[in-house]
């Protein structure tokens, strides 16, 4: 019983945060803290934007077909694990993480080119100060 529901909260918890890759806080948050704390002039905005347009563009590209939301409960009606197809779904669930991740440091890259030397040593301060990356 104790290893079912170490099982079910596992798979739960890689559920609810692979869901949260395609919301991608972290890069609204951050396009907030960049325009806000570095005193940004009307053609950097501009910029941004379409900088943040291109990066939502990417997080919804995504592969996440290969993920079901359903592999909880799946799991849970089996009761039985799947050592291989587990570990196939870690792997798809790691490569999406990694891919989003790839996307907000694009963002951060692109948004940096944009700045002044003023603005850029402002933006590493604001990066460390939220753990942005």
């Amino acid at each position: 019983m104790k290893k079912t529901f170490a099982i079910f909260f596992a798979m739960i918890m890689l559920s609810v945060s692979y869901s949260s890759i395609a919301a991608d806080p972290k890069l609204t948050r951050s396009h907030n803290t960049f325009t806000q704390g570095l005193n940004l002039d009307s053609a950097q905005r501009v910029k941004f934007e379409a900088i943040k347009a291109h990066t939502k563009k990417n997080l919804k590209s995504i592969g996440v077909n290969s993920v079901s939301n359903n592999a909880v409960s799946k799991k849970i009606e089996s009761e039985q694990w799947d050592d291989k197809a587990e570990k196939q779904y870690l792997d798809e669930v790691g490569k999406a993480r990694a891919q989003a991740r790839y996307y907000r440091t694009q963002y951060s890259f692109e948004a940096n080119q944009e700045l002044t030397t003023h603005q850029k040593e402002k933006l590493i301060n604001i990066i460390r100060k939220y753990d942005l990356y």
